[in-house]
């Protein structure tokens, strides 16, 4: 599909029996493995990893009475699994810039990185906590406690305002790609919450079978796909199925059955931007991977004045970032030496990596967010332009 710019490799979804299941772009459904065990019998988040590869997937039993769980790494093309760690009460799961993740359990919020996933607490909280990235900010939003939404800064040093909203639970969180808003799934809501008014709004209902606890999962994919849908939510009543929302709340299609009920959504290498630090505390690679544009060239660009409302495209589509002067002087290579290799071929696996060292500007960049995105070029697509990533943030 020449142009698109909305993830092109289908789905991947999990569900409360611990099965993992693609979906392809036309629907059709091919059990990846089941991997449930007496101890941990379900899988309830997951994440595609930074090598874009592979899935790490949350599996653990339902409640704090139910306490094993771990982390599970998963091969979605062979379907081979291995266990990054054992974890107690583990429930969600997010990725941070740096290649670790943080894991919401029932006793607090930790974050696992490096080789051994060692783990810190970052915030002690009760409740589930779940949490995803303020793409505007950089800041984290936790959600917990069944009413809250907490913001925190980046590196998790204080927290820095408490919102209030009457869903209950959320059970997921995902970002429009070219909004400041962040969409959230309830046992029975799909809301989205205004990053400028720091304001709820319902959107529609999603039926869930009894009981409720643990469903409603949910992600949001970079553009309208040629249904115009964009978020993608599980719902369990009458059958378990995934519907795809516009940003009216319209649902312009289903996909589904499932054999059981649906508790984590990703979209198949969805992970265009991952970061590694190449010299603390602010010398970054920058890893791109566009399995479907190999051999095609990549322009990286960035910005530091946000990512909406973006450059518009032909064919409705949009650059997810602002043409400041920062921008226009990464696409046209001029930012060398602190942005270095971020216009290239992409080699045979759709990869490149770019580094940006900010070190030599010392505290004048602490707490500067960064936006990056990355685009492929084709004289046959619209506009010249073939894929439009989804923008990263770091905060530095």
């Amino acid at each position: 599909m020449v142009g698109a710019q909305s993830y092109r490799n289908g789905l991947i979804v999990a569900d409360a029996q611990a099965r993992l299941i693609r979906v392809s772009p036309t629907g059709a459904m091919t059990t990846i493995g089941q991997y449930a065990t007496a101890s941990m019998p379900s899988i309830w988040s997951m994440v595609v990893d930074h090598d874009n590869r592979h899935v790490v997937a949350v599996a653990s039993g339902i409640a704090i009475s139910s306490p094993a769980g771990a982390l599970l790494r998963i091969d979605p093309v062979t379907g081979s699994a291995t266990t990054l760690t054992a974890l107690t009460a583990p429930f969600s799961i997010a990725t941070d810039e740096h290649g670790g993740f943080l894991v919401g359990t029932g006793f607090a919020l930790l974050k696992l990185e490096g080789a051994a996933m060692t783990a810190s607490t970052v915030v002690a909280t009760g409740g589930f906590v779940i949490p995803t990235r303020d793409p505007t900010t950089g800041d984290w939003l936790l959600s917990r406690d069944g009413k809250l939404l907490e913001r925190h800064a980046a590196d998790f040093s204080g927290q820095r305002a408490t919102h209030t909203h009457g869903l209950g639970w959320l059970f997921a969180m995902d970002h429009d790609p070219h909004g400041p808003l962040i969409y959230a799934a309830s046992p029975a809501t799909l809301a989205a919450f205004d990053l400028r008014r720091n304001a709820f709004t319902s959107l529609a209902t999603v039926p869930q079978a009894t009981p409720t606890a643990l469903d409603a999962a949910l992600a949001a994919d970079r553009a309208p796909d040629a249904s115009g849908g964009l978020v993608y939510v599980s719902r369990s009543t009458p059958l378990s199925v995934i519907e795809v929302y516009d940003r009216a709340g319209t649902v312009v299609r289903t996909i589904g059955p499932f054999p059981a009920k649906v508790t984590a959504i990703a979209f198949d290498g969805a992970r265009n931007i991952a970061f590694g630090v190449v010299a603390a505390p602010n010398h970054r690679a920058i890893r791109i991977r566009i399995p479907e544009d190999a051999g095609k060239t990549c322009v990286c660009a960035v910005g530091v004045t946000g990512y909406t409302p973006g450059l518009s495209l032909a064919g409705g589509r949009t650059i997810p970032l602002r043409p400041d002067n920062v921008m226009l002087l990464s696409v046209t290579g001029r930012l060398s030496p602190l942005l270095r290799g971020n216009i290239k071929t992409l080699d045979a696996g759709g990869r490149m990596v770019a580094t940006l060292d900010l070190n030599p500007l010392g505290n004048a960049v602490r707490g500067v967010p960064v936006w990056i995105v990355a685009v492929t070029l084709d004289p046959q697509a619209p506009g010249g332009i073939a894929t439009v990533t989804r923008p990263a943030i770091v905060v530095h």
